[in-house]
């Protein structure tokens, strides 16, 4: 839509998104299903372009013990207006052995641009579960490690990702020359309990 502004004339990028999500589970596994559609206008050139991206969503979860989870998400987009398109393929697992929680991730994208970018969920310490977005074509592994001893927590995260037809990585105060990203996290945490 337009807004005046001091006289001038603005154009404000608008959009919706709607859709459903379908959930299936028992005891030891849970299947998600979502689809999205996304419809926004963004200014291009000096007019307000319509654009709509659909989304599509697949995630898989089996636990084969109780100390042994399997996740498998599958997700994918799409640009309508220029069938231009996005996927990413994603294999974690979640090991628990004493103290220690070992969950190593390995994630595979392909997308035409940035309109088509995929969200996908990655173990993160901290916040547990992060959601990223990717774009370009590329494959990420991940290895995380939590160790807990009674109120104390570490948590560790070793990443590495690769995007092969890439010059640089990011943009601005965050660009990295070359086709490789390598990132180490580590959280310390205490929880404090009322006695």
């Amino acid at each position: 839509y337009r807004k005046e502004l001091l006289g001038e004339e603005l154009m404000i990028p608008r959009g919706v998104e709607y859709g459903t999500r379908v959930t299936f589970n028992n005891k030891i596994s849970r299947v998600i299903f979502q689809v999205l559609i996304d419809r926004r206008s963004e200014e291009k050139g000096g007019l307000l372009e319509e654009q709509q991206l659909g989304k599509v969503k697949l995630n898989y979860q089996y636990q084969f013990q109780d100390n042994l989870l399997f996740r498998w998400q599958l997700a994918g987009s799409s640009n309508l207006n220029e069938k231009n398109q996005g996927v990413l393929n994603s294999v974690q697992v979640r090991y628990e052995v004493g103290q220690f929680v070992f969950v190593p991730q390995l994630l595979v994208f392909n997308t035409y641009d940035w309109d088509t970018r995929v969200y996908g969920t990655e173990y993160d310490p901290g916040n547990m579960g992060g959601f990223y977005a990717f774009y370009g074509k590329g494959i990420k592994g991940c290895f995380s490690v939590n160790y807990t001893l009674q109120n104390w927590k570490v948590q560790l995260k070793f990443a590495r990702m690769h995007k092969p037809y890439e010059e640089h990585l990011h943009s601005g105060n965050e660009q990295i020359n070359g086709p490789h990203r390598t990132d180490l996290k580590i959280n310390l945490r205490y929880r404090f309990t009322a006695d």
